[in-house]
């Protein structure tokens, strides 16, 4: 899913229908890792084969965003993939697609090998 962080929450931009916003309409608790880095740190033998990565794992709740809200939040999410600012979004626009705002409860971070240089 794309997404961005902004004043402490996550926004993600999805299809406005499906499997996942029927659980969320449900249950609006989540959670959400995210993974960068991942390298394989290879060996001679397999037992000194790992992995090198960071990570961070996010738990809190989801809510859907309406009117200038949603379209707020849809603003930060394209300037993270493309970089500046769109013009305005109609309402027609953005009918098909669901912002989700994540209110974080908890979050814990991980770094685990080093690949070489």
């Amino acid at each position: 899913m794309c997404f961005a962080y902004h004043d402490g929450k996550i926004l993600l931009h999805s299809a406005d229908a499906g499997r996942k916003i029927d659980i969320l309409h449900t249950n609006p608790h989540v959670c959400i890792i995210v993974e960068t880095g991942i390298q394989l740190i290879t060996g001679e033998r397999p037992c000194e084969y790992g992995m090198a990565y960071e990570s961070v794992m996010i738990i809190g709740t989801a809510s859907f965003l309406c009117g200038p809200d949603k379209a707020r939040a849809l603003e930060h999410v394209a300037i993270r993939y493309a970089q500046k600012k769109g013009a305005p979004y109609t309402d027609e626009q953005i009918s098909g697609i669901a912002v989700i705002e994540v209110t974080i409860t908890s979050c814990t971070g991980r770094r685990s090998g080093s690949a070489p240089s």
